[in-house]
Order: structure tokens, then C-alpha cells, then sequence
């Protein structure tokens, strides 16, 4: 993404493993996307924007997930249908498979970095994020 006013040397990229998420106003007139990204050295999803090098959220569901998608994937995939960015940028739904191979949704506040855990009924299987930015608006 590159910015107005700004050298392209100084842009950032999203990684080449980030699922891009949404966008964040950084001041007046700039923005920048958000995502998300599997950090291999920690063994966790990472969550970035691509105007700073550095990580907004670090391990955003604690470490209890392997991969971010509604089934059984291999350790850091990323499934854009298993994160919801609120149109405010301060809430993140995220929805992922732990070690057990069971399903787990999370709710992430995105201004005190706080994770809940969310309990969905027996009967409830996956829940599919489609996000407020995938909604088809006429």
C-alpha cells in the first residue's frame, strides 16, 4: 500500500502469508490494511497493519488455535471466512480450529487486547465471518 506524501520506500507490505482484514485510519487522509499473519517463530496469528513494521496484537487467540478456518487445516492457514473486522476497527471475531481439532470462536478487543472466548450452543457447528467489508451492497 502506498501512501500519499510518502516515498514508496517507505511503504510496508502485507507479508506473504497475511490475510488482509480491513482498513485503519492512521490520521486525516491516510489508511492502512489490516491483517493478520501466522508467525512461525511463535507459533501464533499475528495482527499487523501495513503502515508500521510493528504488531498491533501479538498471538491474537492466546495460542489455542492452529489454523484459522472452519475445518481441520495444516498449522497456519488462514481462511478469510474465519475473521470479521468490526467497521469501527476496534473488534475482532475470529474462528479457528485448537490442537483438538474442535472448533473455538473468539472475541478480541482491539483497544484493551482483551480475548473472550466465546461459547457457542451443542448444535452449532462453524460459524462463517463474512465480515461487515464482504456484505454485497447495492
Amino acid at each position: 500500500m502506498h501512501q500519499e506524501n510518502t516515498s514508496p520506500a517507505d511503504d510496508y507490505a502485507v507479508q506473504s502469508n497475511g490475510t488482509p482484514i480491513g482498513y485503519t485510519k492512521d490520521a486525516p487522509s491516510s489508511w492502512s490494511i489490516i491483517y493478520v499473519s501466522w508467525n512461525p517463530d511463535t507459533g501464533g496469528f499475528d495482527l499487523k497493519k501495513t503502515s508500521s513494521s510493528e504488531t498491533l496484537v501479538s498471538n491474537i487467540v492466546g495460542g489455542q488455535a492452529q489454523a484459522l478456518c472452519t475445518d481441520p487445516s495444516s498449522e497456519g492457514s488462514i481462511c478469510d471466512n474465519s475473521l470479521a473486522l468490526s467497521p469501527t476497527g476496534r473488534q475482532l471475531l475470529v474462528g479457528g480450529i485448537d490442537s483438538a481439532q474442535k472448533y473455538q470462536l473468539w472475541s478480541i478487543d482491539l483497544d484493551t487486547k482483551t480475548r473472550t472466548l466465546l461459547t457457542l450452543p451443542g448444535s452449532q457447528g462453524p460459524v462463517q465471518l463474512i465480515g461487515w467489508d464482504k456484505l454485497l451492497a447495492n
